[in-house]
């Protein structure tokens, strides 16, 4: 845990003592409730903390946190402090600093931060629920000055909204757009959103309910009663993984001090900076901006058209020069060697940009049951039912065997999240799928999972799968784990470290990796003790 995450986490504790004393429900939210579950924690390169409450709950927060805020605190909301540039709430240290480059001009408090946002139900008809993200979207932008919140605002509506503003007041016309928002009621609704105008995500109701206390660093906190669907919309089927080395870093530009006052240094320039020249810079330049990326939107998709069409001719390349060879290796359940042409073309032919905007890569119906089995038997599944959703009335996916393909893969989805809630599917069923997909990596991860789960393991069936996960997938690294797990428990904890130390270079799966520090941390914990014996 980072110090600034060390500062964070005593402020979700004052929050969390707070909302236990007055009894307001509340759940940890994205990247936040991630961490706790899959990290028990702070994710490592997280740097902010995110949480969420009811509508109900949040104005019930709202009336007692003046009495119970400390001296070094501060509340933030658009409606309390003049200027705040955001439609959610936040929780801030005033001791310290933490100024967001993008907001630097902008003259509230500055110390490390929590956002608090609103679960607020939306309409059930999907042509409200369009209107209502439109309206979330402009609120959005009506409340914040210095830059676009959204790359899909409307600009003809800023523009008009702008204009409103000067007509009728800025405060009113936010008002009316936030009972344009809030306005519909918790019974009527069976879904929620939560007031973010960049990310609109839809969540049943179902999924919140009642918390669900987890271990975060040294405490507990609450996730919502499904957080595993929750992060599943979020984050996508494989929420479980740590993206690339390279993608692990925050996503904020700021200037941090977490040891003086933000006033240290914004003092330095807000004094002397000329505030109405300032607030009219900002307005003009973020007109401009609103207005320049609508049209980069248009550019885009005339530049997607032009990568289509580049890939396009990769992808015919490829079935040229190498067509006969991928049919005669698959025919010949020569697996490896198709995977090893294949790999490199499955993220161009499940490009989200291309299948949101309807274009997709001609393909056959033999070279699609190709595509479909080798992106199952590599792990790949998710991308099968990504291409299922943009193409589900292609003439491709509808041939006996790519509808076989398409509903295995919505079925290791299933086994998949069972697994990832802590409910593994019996091996006795995994067993069965195996002798009809004996290559399939999902399968033989799961299989190899529920063998070292068991008590007490099966070592003969532990080691004959772990040997032949690590010699189809040596890379991966989950193999190494179980294969470790194998070890540990036939030949003792030494022989087992390092694959451990081999998994935790290779593998991105989070679970795993907690596994292997919890272990490395048991033994670092008895070998401290048994050292001190011997010094006593």
């Amino acid at each position: 845990m980072t110090d600034l995450q060390s500062k964070l986490l005593e402020m979700l504790k004052e929050i969390d003592v707070i909302c236990r004393k007055y009894q307001i429900t509340y759940y940890l939210i994205g990247g936040s409730a991630l961490g706790a579950v899959r990290h028990h924690g702070f994710i490592p390169w997280d740097d902010d903390a995110d949480i969420v409450m009811t509508r109900d709950n949040w104005l019930k927060f709202e009336s007692i946190i003046d009495q119970e805020i400390r001296p070094d605190r501060k509340y933030m909301t658009w409606q309390r402090t003049k200027d705040y540039p955001a439609i959610f709430a936040r929780y801030s240290n005033t001791s310290t600093t933490c100024i967001v480059n993008s907001l630097s001009y902008s003259p509230i408090s500055w110390g490390l931060m929590i956002d608090i946002f609103v679960l607020t139900p939306i309409p059930n008809d999907e042509h409200m629920r369009k209107k209502f993200h439109s309206y979330m979207r402009l609120y959005g932008e009506m409340v914040n000055p210095f830059f676009p919140v959204s790359p899909n605002s409307s600009n003809l509506q800023y523009r008009l909204f702008r204009f409103l503003c000067k007509v009728f007041g800025k405060e009113k016309i936010l008002n009316y757009l936030a009972d344009k928002i809030y306005g519909y009621s918790e019974d009527d609704c069976t879904h929620y959103s939560y007031c973010y105008p960049r990310v609109h995500v839809v969540y049943d109701k179902t999924i919140f309910g009642k918390p669900r206390y987890v271990p975060f660093e040294d405490t507990v906190l609450p996730v919502p009663t499904k957080a595993e669907e929750h992060f599943k919309i979020l984050f996508g089927e494989k929420w479980f993984l740590l993206p690339k080395n390279e993608h692990q870093i925050s996503e904020h530009r700021m200037v941090v001090d977490l040891n003086r006052p933000y006033e240290l240094y914004t003092g330095d320039y807000l004094t002397y900076a000329p505030r109405k020249r300032l607030d009219k810079a900002y307005a003009k330049w973020k007109a401009w901006r609103v207005r320049v990326l609508h049209q980069n939107n248009l550019r885009k998709q005339s530049m997607l058209k032009f990568d289509f069409v580049k890939d396009l001719l990769e992808w015919t390349s490829l079935w040229e020069k190498h067509g006969v060879e991928i049919e005669a290796w698959f025919a010949a359940h020569r697996y490896q060697d198709v995977s090893e042409t294949l790999i490199p073309f499955y993220s161009l032919i499940t490009k989200a940009e291309y299948l949101a905007h309807g274009l997709f890569i001609p393909i056959t119906d033999r070279q699609m049951e190709i595509l479909l089995y080798m992106l199952n038997r590599d792990g790949f599944y998710d991308l099968v039912l990504k291409l299922n959703n943009f193409m589900a009335d292609s003439p491709q996916l509808k041939t006996p065997q790519c509808s076989a393909l398409t509903d295995f893969a919505y079925e290791k989805s299933d086994l998949v999240f069972q697994w990832s809630c802590g409910t593994p599917p019996a091996s006795t069923y995994i067993k069965k799928l195996l002798e009809q997909y004996p290559e399939d990596y999902t399968l033989l991860f799961l299989m190899s999972d529920s063998l070292c789960s068991s008590r007490p393991p099966e070592l003969s069936q532990i080691q004959e799968y772990c040997m032949k996960g690590l010699s189809l997938y040596p890379e991966d690294g989950a193999f190494q784990k179980f294969y470790g797990d194998f070890l540990r428990s036939s030949q003792g904890i030494e022989q087992a470290i390092s694959y451990y130390m081999q998994a935790q270079n290779l593998t991105r799966n989070g679970f795993l990796l907690l596994e292997i520090r919890h272990f490395l941390n048991e033994k670092e914990g008895a070998q401290n003790n048994g050292n001190s014996e011997l010094l006593v």
